[in-house]
Order: structure tokens, then sequence, then C-alpha cells
């Protein structure tokens, strides 16, 4: 998982890391609160409205892009389809 989280994220990511995700890809924020996103869906149309909050981690994410496209270059992606 590639991503960033606030320093109040931090116990999110060892629940992942025990479920089996591999979390190196995910960075802390220390001193920053995590993003939240709200997403709506409409049920007839399967449109959806989203809002975040929080681009303090988006910030920091784009700074750090050479450090996760070392990994990426490293991995294999496999897209996911509906």
């Amino acid at each position: 998982m590639i991503g960033g989280v606030g320093s109040d994220g931090k116990e999110m990511v060892m629940d992942l890391a025990l479920q089996g995700v591999h979390t190196e890809g995910i960075r802390i924020v220390e001193n920053e609160p995590t993003g939240t996103a709200m997403i709506l869906l409409e049920e007839k149309t399967g449109e959806n409205r989203s809002k975040y909050s929080n681009a303090s981690t988006l910030i920091y994410l784009k700074s750090s892009f050479q450090y996760y496209w070392s990994i990426l270059s490293n991995t294999s992606l496999v897209p996911i389809k509906d």
C-alpha cells in the first residue's frame, strides 16, 4: 500500500500490517492529522461525489514522489476491474 497518514494514524498502519498488508509505502506525517474523505454514492445512477479534507497529507506525498517511485519501480501492478 502506498499513501500517507498523520501522526494519529500509526495504530491504523500497524493494524493493516497485522492483516498482511505491505505497509512499507505508507509514510507517517508527524504533527498532522490523518486526512479523511466523505463519499456519497447515488444509488440509482452510481454517480458519486467526494470531499477530502486535510491536504497536508497530499502535499507530503507529492514531496515524497522519489520515495514512492522507488517502491513502484520494483513491483508489478495488477489492474482491478469491477
